[in-house]
């Protein structure tokens, strides 16, 4: 008797029932997938809901660089012009709005990281990721920052990428949590590859805190923040104050 149940459920149990899963809450769909417009990084970068780290919840000021990176070498913390500085390769680091950034550089001689500046307290002031993808336009450090930011501050186009609309600078202030996120785009021709660098620094104007906003097109941050303040106006721009100074006013929006 047992041996024909076993051999019924056999002829009635479906093999999609075993082998398929549901894909009700799964929003990828390969035969949605745009040729040579969809992005590699925007299908392989994956959720890390289970990973507890996300940069983007690194609170500069507060956060001790030995709750991220305890192990001090020689090879990942160095002194430069003064100021200290740990870094670190590791996937669990490597990871924006709780999605893990996938290495998409093939065999080169870069790799992805994120380098903490710290103080004399070991406490987070500032730090640098560097992600490196294919020479296509790499979208998803900026679209996660669009996600948890919203619209960014201010964008600028090098004169070639305008009329493609590929960016090479892009600043997300965060008021509520003091900080100046400033996104640059890079190309390696030689490796076939482009660096986003994804800078976040304190948003402050006092001179003990305040970073060196320094590089084009960021160089005016700080006296925008001084003049807005004086104008009492949250609503005027960065891209209205660096047009009032004649400068990039041709490649920015």
């Amino acid at each position: 008797m047992n041996g024909e149940l076993k051999e019924e459920k056999l002829r009635s149990t479906n093999i999609d029932d075993i082998i398929n899963d549901s894909t009700e809450d799964n929003d990828f769909d390969v035969l949605e997938v745009k040729l040579d417009s969809t992005n590699i990084d925007d299908i392989i970068s994956e959720k890390t809901e289970n990973n507890d780290f996300d940069l983007l919840k690194v609170k500069l000021g507060e956060t001790n660089i030995d709750d991220i990176i305890n192990e001090k070498t020689d090879d990942n913390d160095f002194v430069l012009d003064g100021d200290k500085f740990r870094s670190s390769e590791s996937k669990k680091i490597l990871s924006i709005n709780n999605v893990a950034l996938q290495n998409q550089t093939r065999e080169s001689s870069y790799s992805n990281y994120v380098s903490f500046e710290y103080d004399e307290k070991n406490i987070i002031t500032a730090y640098t990721l560097a992600y490196f993808t294919l020479k296509e336009n790499p979208k998803i450090v900026y679209n996660q920052l669009t996600e948890k930011l919203g619209t960014p501050s201010f964008k600028h186009f090098n004169s070639s990428y305008k009329e493609n609309k590929n960016l090479d600078a892009v600043i997300w202030e965060d008021k509520e949590n003091n900080k100046f996120y400033r996104l640059e785009y890079y190309l390696l021709e030689d490796e076939g590859l482009r660096e986003s660098t994804l800078t976040v620094l304190i948003n402050s104007e006092s001179d003990i805190e305040d970073p060196t906003y320094s590089g084009q097109p960021f160089y005016y941050w700080r006296d925008y923040i001084k003049a807005r303040n004086e104008f009492g106006k949250d609503n005027f721009t960065y891209q209205e104050f660096i047009k009032r100074r004649g400068s990039y006013s041709l490649y920015t929006e």
